[in-house]
């Protein structure tokens, strides 16, 4: 049939593209957290071993926590591995949202967890989370740092519902 002709080089490659912006823009983070003054929260992530067909992205969220013990979404944090680091206010409760989303090439399987726990730094503090996910489970360890790393303590997990005890 005429102007049925194979698909040129040129316009495939712009089709692969267009199809992995298309897979991408699902990982898009919404608002990027920013808040001024020094990084008191310092996270190191591990999600496995990423291969051609599959990988598991994380990322956190920031929710401020309003009247009734309801989150606000602040901004999010895409994590990258080594270490991420953020200020957190201090004496101000926040929610921590960790978010992690496992998804292959073919879109076969996809699946999204999260981790959520309560937070309010003390000035002088600082803290470190541990953040792991791997073939579907996940850990997650925060620990709070007395100055001059005096001592430290592993923070245990406090739902938002919590917050009215606080």
């Amino acid at each position: 049939m005429p102007g049925l002709e194979p698909l040129s080089g040129c316009f495939r490659a712009s089709l692969a593209a267009f199809a992995v912006a298309l897979i991408c823009a699902g990982c898009a983070l919404s608002i990027p957290y920013s808040s001024a003054g020094p990084n008191n929260l310092h996270i190191r992530t591990t999600t496995g071993a990423r291969t051609p067909f599959a990988a598991t992205n994380a990322w956190l969220e920031v929710q401020r926590v309003m009247p009734g013990c309801r989150g606000e979404a602040e901004g999010e944090i895409f994590l990258r591995g080594q270490a991420d680091s953020i200020h957190l206010p201090a004496g101000r409760l926040s929610n921590l949202v960790f978010k992690f989303r496992t998804s292959s090439l073919f879109g076969q399987t996809a699946r999204t967890t999260s981790y959520a726990t309560l937070i309010r730094p003390r000035e002088g503090y600082t803290y470190e989370a541990a953040v792991t996910y791997n073939d579907g489970l996940f850990s997650i360890d925060i620990i709070e740092i007395a100055p001059q790393r005096a001592s430290s303590r592993r923070l245990p997990r406090q739902d938002i519902a919590a917050c009215a005890t606080h």
